[in-house]
């Protein structure tokens, strides 16, 4: 029976969004690896309210390690591609690999053209790098309008709460403590 239960995969070309989106972007003039952790701090945000399963990939087809580097951090998946390999690519392997179960629901961020038509083709969902954005502020205000009091116009002082009786004995009570 677990068997067809839906599971939602959102597969992001991390490198592909730092340098897409302005407020990203910014923190990579500074230091790539402050836009990278910002990055993967929001996206762990995002990953408890979209329930997916978060996998970021960065191209590291630079960097001579032979083996992809993976980690598991706050439930989501980060990828670090090997010598040679791009995060294209791995993302088509893993989207290959993922849409074989017909349950599975798996949703693609990229802004490259080529990439979006190899992983529709493949049953996944794309998504541009402007419209995950997009949701990650979305959630980011839900979460703050759920947990900031709103402000309902009542005052904070406690002379807007007591009654006049109450307020005219606690005045006498203050007066009485001040005289000399």
């Amino acid at each position: 029976m677990a068997e067809n239960v839906t599971r939602k995969y959102l597969l992001v070309d991390a490198y592909n969004v730092i340098n897409e989106v302005e407020e990203l972007r910014i923190h990579m003039d500074e230091d790539l690896e402050k836009a990278r952790e910002f990055f993967i701090g929001q996206m762990i945000e995002f990953s408890h309210y979209t329930r997916e399963k978060i996998i970021l990939v960065f191209d590291a087809y630079l960097v001579r390690s032979r083996v992809e580097k993976v980690e598991q951090r706050q439930g989501i998946e980060i990828v670090f591609t090997k010598f040679t390999q791009t995060a294209d690519a791995y993302i088509e392997a893993r989207v290959g690999e993922l849409t074989q179960k017909i349950t599975n629901e798996v949703r693609v961020v990229t802004k490259d053209a080529l990439e979006q038509q190899i992983v529709l083709g493949k049953g996944a969902l794309r998504m541009l790098p402007r419209e995950l954005y997009y949701e990650v502020e979305f959630m980011g205000r839900r979460i703050k309008n759920k947990y900031q009091p709103e402000d309902t116009g009542v005052k904070e002082r406690l002379e807007d709460r007591l009654n006049q009786r109450s307020l005219e004995a606690l005045k006498k009570i203050s007066d009485k403590n001040f005289e000399y």
